[in-house]
């Protein structure tokens, strides 16, 4: 599978945005100082969220979410 990355640079974050072969968004995370701040949120490839959850200064914060394939919330983890 070749994914592809589009990274959108503000002068406070920088975006990443991983699509798959046939563009659709399988991953968007932000980094702020190089480390990971902000929601990240991952997809299935049926565009369905896989994961979403927030980062401060690298460390996992808040409630992450857990989805199966149709997008029903499998598990919820707080941190």
């Amino acid at each position: 599978m070749v994914m592809k990355e589009r990274i959108t640079k503000t002068k406070q974050k920088d975006k990443v945005v991983i699509v798959n072969n046939s563009g659709t968004v399988i991953r968007e995370r932000n980094f702020q100082n190089d480390q990971l701040n902000g929601p990240i949120k991952v997809f299935y490839d049926n565009g369905q969220p896989r994961l979403q959850g927030q980062y401060k200064d690298n460390t996992r914060i808040g409630v992450w979410k857990h989805f199966d394939p149709e997008g029903k919330v499998v598990l919820e983890e707080t941190f």
